[in-house]
């Protein structure tokens, strides 16, 4: 059921149990998964196989780097600046809204229940 052209999503988030929850529905669903814990992770991965992903899902607050920081870095890279970017936060929704002027794609406030996830994915992927 993969409509990201078998590439994979992308997870980047710091809460160990939310990363697995979320690579749990998303395998259950079909969805081919990297999981990286931080930004750090997330930009080697994507320097090291760029053409292996078709969606980030980033959480915002997380140690070091944020989710922004990520926007940032994908957006400015002609490799990956055409990656959608999904950002989950239960941040206000004015740090999501600066997320989507610096260009990501959409974002989900947390919590919310894997319907709402779903709904964005097929969102997201024009479906």
């Amino acid at each position: 059921m993969c409509t990201c052209n078998n590439k994979k999503i992308l997870v980047v988030e710091d809460d160990l149990l939310w990363q697995e929850l979320l690579e749990a529905m998303l395998c259950e669903r079909g969805y081919n998964v990297e999981t990286t814990s931080d930004v750090y992770q997330a930009i080697d991965y994507l320097t090291k196989k760029p053409s292996s992903v078709g969606l980030v899902l980033s959480d915002v607050n997380m140690p070091g780097k944020s989710g922004l920081d990520l926007v940032s870095f994908i957006k400015k890279s002609s490799l990956l600046k055409d990656i959608p970017i999904i950002l989950q936060s239960g941040e206000s929704c004015n740090t999501l809204q600066k997320g989507l002027d610096m260009g990501a794609t959409k974002y989900i406030q947390k919590p919310y229940r894997k319907e709402k996830l779903f709904l964005t994915l097929n969102e997201v992927q024009g479906l």
